[in-house]
């Protein structure tokens, strides 16, 4: 009797069709998207300048103005800060879903770049363990973050945060590809290069996380280039972030900051601590393993692929914890607290490192078992539907899936299975109306004080934070950002 059999190829198409039926209900939750905190304030100069004038490039310039304004003052990460000025709010507030949308895109290209970098150990590899991998990849980044109201709807969060992490993956993924190919410097090579730098300055000025991370991941890249005799214009996008980090630290507004926050801890012990918080998401944060169980028989199989490894390859373990530590650095150094956003950063690049850690372990133990070990690209059908269906089961426990069938209804903490719930139950839908209805109250009242529902807020897309008291910061915000009037609002 013949062996029922499934392909890689298969498996690739089940993965990118599960990719997508997974961040359809994400992005159709966008749509009832809303600006809250931040969105409210950072872009309120370019949207005063859009109302009076109607000018993007008015509008444009204002945001200009305003990010140099808030590194003079607040904060010296310019390329982020500009992103959460030069907000799509500025144009109509219900513009929500553009930033998820453009969010999720560049997850997922730059997962599939970082994915095409197995080509770099065997150009053999077939393309469709190139796409299982940058599915899975996509599905554990995208689904599994632990604050997606955070990562990806909140728009000053996403663009701070989310957005640079692609962007880093994406900027590496081709650094490590032109580095491996170190072909020559023709100018389609160099115009290649100059847009890196541009994309390393630009990311040495963000969120304080990812640069510092990244200059300690082309450090390691550049003692490679110089030991493997690469060509050195390698290293040219490295000055680019070095001197957009340093225009970061030299801003006269990190001072003011750093004031409200308080005293920096000492470097020596803040250097020790953001190894002992590395260490420790590395043995606590068990739910971040998780996702990584899948590819484990896919890494097996791969293994027939690459050359023997070296025996320093157990040196990419010590650098990902100095990587995770650098992440944590600048954090713990100016004592400011670890929030819900900066666990998804910490998530972002642990997951990445896992993978690729993973693939390391799992093609050694394959090597070493070569002799008795099954090659191919064909899995047992049978067993890697049990395998599949085992993994969901857990899966649905870690994130609290519960189904009752009397009367029917489902609850669970996956984002994808979370959004699509709310999406049929109306919740979303009645956060975005409550929204609108506030926002009309707002500037049609002839009343001087204002009460807010009760329906502002989703445990999805956030809430805008209305206070008790109406002097908070975001009440205010609130009320300036659509209207000119003395209102005072405050939560019920």
């Amino acid at each position: 009797m013949k062996k029922r059999t499934i392909s890689v190829q298969t498996l690739s198409i089940l993965a990118i069709t599960a990719l997508i039926i997974l961040i359809l209900p994400l992005l159709i939750t966008s749509i009832y998207n809303r600006p809250i905190a931040d969105d409210l304030v950072q872009p309120y100069a370019p949207t005063v300048t859009y109302r009076e004038t109607g000018s993007f490039w008015q509008a444009f310039v204002a945001s200009i103005k305003e990010t140099i304004s808030i590194w003079h003052a607040r904060n010296g990460i310019f390329s982020s800060m500009f992103l959460s000025v030069f907000a799509p709010y500025i144009f109509n507030y219900t513009y929500g879903f553009i930033h998820p949308v453009l969010v999720i895109a560049l997850m997922i290209f730059a997962s599939y770049k970082a994915a095409k970098c197995l080509w770099i150990i065997n150009a053999g590899i077939p393309r469709a363990y190139i796409h299982l991998i940058a599915a899975l990849l996509s599905i554990a980044l995208i689904t599994t973050m632990p604050d997606i109201s955070g990562g990806i709807y909140w728009y000053s969060g996403a663009v701070n945060y989310t957005f640079y992490f692609a962007l880093s993956l994406l900027l590496f993924a081709c650094l490590f590809q032109a580095v491996a190919a170190n072909r020559p410097a023709t100018f389609k090579n160099c115009i290649g290069l100059f847009f890196s730098c541009i994309g390393f300055f630009l990311l040495g000025g963000a969120n304080w996380m990812t640069p510092t991370l990244s200059i300690v991941v082309y450090g390691f890249l550049a003692i490679y280039i110089i030991a493997r005799k690469k060509s050195l214009r390698f290293l040219l996008p490295f000055l680019f972030l070095l001197i957009g980090y340093m225009v970061a630290i030299l801003a006269p507004g990190n001072a003011n900051r750093q004031a409200v926050v308080g005293e920096r801890l000492p470097l020596f012990e803040s250097f020790v601590n953001s190894f002992l918080n590395a260490i420790q998401t590395c043995t606590h944060e068990g739910r971040y393993y998780f996702f990584g169980i899948l590819l484990l028989p896919v890494f097996a199989r791969l293994s027939q692929y690459v050359p023997k490894l070296p025996k320093y390859w157990f040196l990419v373990p010590v650098g990902s914890v100095c990587v995770l530590a650098a992440a944590f650095f600048p954090l713990i150094f100016s004592s400011y607290p670890i929030l819900d956003r900066h666990d998804n950063m910490v998530f972002l690049h642990f997951t990445v490192l896992l993978f690729i850690n993973e693939a390391l372990l799992v093609v050694w133990i394959a090597q070493g078992l070569s002799a008795v070990y099954q090659k191919g690209d064909l899995f047992s059908l049978n067993k890697t539907i049990a395998f599949v269906l085992a993994f969901a089961l857990i899966f649905a426990a870690v994130f609290e899936t519960t189904l009752t069938l009397s009367p029917f209804r489902v609850t669970s903490e996956y984002a994808p299975l979370k959004a699509a719930i709310h999406l049929v139950q109306g919740h979303s839908k009645r956060y975005a109306q409550s929204y609108d209805d506030l926002v009309d109250t707002l500037q049609t009242t002839e009343e001087t004080e204002v009460v807010s529902s009760l329906d502002l807020q989703s445990p999805l897309l956030g809430s805008p934070g209305i206070h008790w008291d109406p002097t908070f910061w975001t009440n205010v915000g609130f009320v300036t950002f659509y209207t000119d009037k003395n209102i005072t609002l405050k939560s019920q």
